[in-house]
Formats: C-alpha cells, sequence, structure tokens
C-alpha cells in the first residue's frame, strides 16, 4: 500500500471543499492489498483488505475486539475507549475488506491521555498502569509525563484477529505514524493539532513467561548475534529469561524502546509497558517488513 495514502486523501478532500466542491467522495480507502497463496499450493487463496479512517458506526466492531483482546487489563471499559477510538478521524486505521461496511478485521490508533485525561476509561487504565508499575522511579516518571502538558504522551492501542494476515502489520503501523503526522499538521483546531505532538508514545505489549524452571522455544533457539545496541538492551533487560511477546510487532517495537517495565500481575499471561519516541515507530517499519519477509 502506497505510504500516505490516507493522509494525502484528506488534504486532497479538504482542497475540495474549500474550493467549493460539495459532492461526497468516498476517499478514505487505500489501494487493495491482495494475499495470494504461493505456486506450490494446491489452490489459489485471494483475499482483498483496505485501510479506512475509523467511523462512528464502528464502535461495535472495535468495541468487540477490545472486549476480547489483550491490550486492557481486567475492570478497563471497553465501550469507552471505542468510543473515543471510533470518534477520533484524524489518527487511527481500521482495517475492513474491500468495502467501507464490512467487518472490522484489526486496528491501530493514539490517543492523548493528558488530552483525555477526565474521562473515565483513561482514568481507569492509567490508575491499572501506575499500579503495576515494578518501581517507585518508573511510577514517579510516569506521573511527571501526565502532569506535564505541554509534553503529551500518547497511548498506542491496537487490536486485531489472530488470522489477520502478518503482511499488513508494517503497514498499519506506518499508517500510525503517518496519521500522527498529518494531524500535527491538519487536525480541526490548534488544541488538537498540539494534543497530537506526542513526546512519548506508550504501548502495552503482551508477554508470555515461561513455565516454572522452563524456558521458551525462541530463546532455547536464540543464538548469540554480537552486542545488542543500546535500546535492544533496554527491552531485553526488562523482559525476564524465557519470556516471549506474544506479538511479533510487538516485539519489534520494544527492540526502539527508550524504557520497558514489566508490570506487576499474576500468571504467566503479562504486559509490558514500553516507552517509545514517534521516530522509533518510523524507524521499527522498514525493520518490521524484513522480518515478515524472513518469516
Amino acid at each position: 500500500m502506497p505510504k500516505g495514502k490516507k493522509r494525502k486523501e484528506r488534504e486532497a478532500a479538504a482542497a475540495r471543499e474549500a474550493e467549493g466542491d460539495e459532492d461526497e467522495a468516498e476517499l478514505e480507502e487505500e489501494p487493495q492489498l491482495e494475499i495470494q497463496a504461493g505456486d506450490d499450493d494446491p489452490e489459489d487463496l485471494q483475499v482483498e483488505f483496505a485501510f479506512f479512517d475509523p467511523r462512528p458506526e464502528d464502535y461495535h466492531s472495535m468495541r468487540a475486539l477490545l472486549a476480547g483482546g489483550a491490550t486492557l487489563p481486567p475492570g478497563i471499559d471497553p465501550g469507552g475507549f471505542a468510543d473515543l477510538l471510533s470518534e477520533q478521524a484524524a489518527v487511527g486505521t481500521l482495517v475492513k475488506g474491500d468495502s467501507i461496511d464490512t467487518d472490522v478485521y484489526g486496528f491501530v490508533s493514539a490517543i492523548g491521555l493528558q488530552q483525555h485525561a477526565k474521562v473515565k476509561c483513561v482514568q481507569q487504565l492509567t490508575a491499572s498502569v501506575l499500579k503495576r508499575l515494578p518501581d517507585a522511579a518508573a511510577i514517579g516518571a510516569l506521573r511527571g509525563w501526565l502532569a506535564d502538558a505541554k509534553a503529551p504522551v500518547g497511548l498506542i492501542v491496537s487490536e486485531r484477529f489472530v488470522n489477520m494476515p502478518p503482511q499488513l502489520l508494517p503497514n498499519l503501523v506506518d499508517a500510525l505514524v503517518q496519521d500522527i503526522d498529518w494531524a500535527v499538521q491538519n487536525a480541526d483546531d490548534k488544541a488538537e493539532r498540539d494534543g497530537f505532538k506526542f513526546r512519548r508514545l506508550l504501548l502495552l505489549a503482551s508477554v508470555q513467561l515461561p513455565k516454572p524452571g522452563g524456558t521458551s522455544k525462541a530463546a532455547a533457539a536464540a543464538s548469540p548475534a554480537g552486542k545488542p545496541g543500546k535500546k535492544q538492551a533496554v527491552a531485553a533487560a526488562a523482559l525476564p529469561s524465557g519470556a516471549e511477546y506474544c506479538r511479533v510487532e510487538e516485539e519489534c517495537l520494544a527492540q526502539q524502546a527508550e524504557a520497558a517495565h514489566l508490570l506487576n500481575g499474576t500468571g504467566r499471561e503479562r504486559q509490558m509497558l514500553l516507552v517509545l519516541r514517534l521516530d522509533a515507530l518510523r524507524a521499527a517499519v522498514p525493520k518490521l517488513h524484513a522480518l515478515i519477509a524472513r518469516a
């Protein structure tokens, strides 16, 4: 999918509106991505997907993904987040079939935590993260970031069906970066534009701890690959031995994180709080493309 398609379509739509063109056009759809079976498969399978901006009509689909997903811990209202995300067209991308009215297979978005600090679901999530952070230094850092209205903190929210084609993942991350770039320049008013100037982006990544006394298959198969970079070392230090990220895109983003904290919890399914810069997401796109291509 060509980069910036959604952004360019919004700009074209704004230009037409300024010229007095009131004709309604379906401008949000990106060119279709076809997933096709290989030559050795017994039969060809073609599935078409397209990217769309969120709409209020997508509330129920987004709520269902949030309710059944891994981003929101128990006790957090998925409907509140679905409200925020479905109403925010400036930043957010939905994966659907070839029509805007088809089901949502997945989405990615980012909301400003200070901008929505009075919304109940955001308060619930913020309190949950602060309660589960592992040490006082991490708690103090997050409280300080959230108290600084001049340095917006964004929360990346992404959910998808497990069978959504992984080839779409780099494009989704790229779409988020381009949406934020677009919103900073073109959102409706100055307050909204400033609200998307994220100093930091937080991501609640899902990780699975190994069974007691065991190691993961990934850890067992891993071999030394030289000295890790500084950011890779940050993420690796926070991840317990043998633990694995549940999503390939989150594992890739973790390597770009400036900070990572394993949140307290029970059981093997846990969350890692990743602290990212927008440029880190930008840098992760080609790496994720290469990773998916090798898989």
